[in-house]
């Protein structure tokens, strides 16, 4: 819950600071990944853009991922980069 009340606090300090913030929680892999994908398309040149992340992550290879909800139990080296979110990409 920790991690929940973490994004919800910074949303409420973005928003009050007049960013246009989406607070999303628990995703599971498929979501994730096409919410970060909607978040990226948003981003026009010349803007302020932020990414908050509260929740597992870990770097595999010298790339960082974040992970889905689905699979932070259990992900395994070889499903990294098909379930987890590329932080580079």
């Amino acid at each position: 819950p920790f991690c929940v009340n973490d994004a919800r606090y910074m949303a409420r300090a973005l928003t009050s600071m007049g960013f246009h913030t989406t607070c999303l929680k628990d995703l599971r892999s498929h979501t994730m990944k096409s919410s970060v994908d909607r978040f990226v398309q948003t981003v026009t040149p010349g803007s302020i853009a932020l990414f908050y992340y509260s929740g597992h992550g870990l770097q595999f290879n010298g790339l960082n991922y974040l992970i889905p909800v689905d699979n932070e139990n259990d992900i395994e080296s070889a499903y990294i980069d098909r379930f987890g979110v590329n932080v580079q990409k």
